[in-house]
């Protein structure tokens, strides 16, 4: 999924399917997402998804200063608020995202 807003027009998370998306079983990839994680977050949870499912924040993937953070869906955005992550970023939701990932 694009995370992505574009200023002055209708775009894509506006529009996405957020009921089908909130489907505890899917394993879902947020690209461009670090900006509009509350909001992500926010809506999978209005439209059905447990507060508990599991997240993982993703900065600057394979290479030397990749971080990573985990979380679920009711907390990942305060989680990372103290400690900065920058794009890119990479945001997985579900339960994989419980899964341990090398650093």
């Amino acid at each position: 999924l694009t995370g992505h807003r574009m200023t002055g027009a209708e775009d894509a998370l506006d529009r996405m399917d957020w009921r089908g998306l909130a489907d505890p079983e899917t394993t879902l990839v947020v690209y461009m997402g670090l900006t509009n994680l509350g909001f992500i977050a926010e809506r999978l949870i209005a439209h059905g998804l447990d507060t508990t499912t599991p997240v993982a924040v993703i900065e600057q993937g394979t290479l030397p200063g990749q971080r990573i953070a985990h979380g679920h869906l009711a907390n990942i955005s305060e989680e990372i608020k103290g400690e900065k992550y920058r794009p890119p970023t990479l945001i997985i939701i579900g339960k994989v995202a419980a899964l341990p990932l090398r650093p």
